[in-house]
């Protein structure tokens, strides 16, 4: 498991498709999704 920015642990899959990550976590915050692309930018 990846330690997402908001620190939720997510698999690799998750990380690469962040639409997972928000179908399974419902109190997600758009904070949160937003510092989780911008990882994702900055990973890629």
């Amino acid at each position: 498991m990846v330690r997402a920015p908001d620190g939720r642990s997510v698999s690799p899959d998750e990380r690469r498709r962040p639409h997972v990550t928000r179908l399974t976590d419902g109190d997600s915050s758009t904070e949160g999704e937003i510092a989780l692309l911008g990882a994702l930018l900055r990973a890629c």
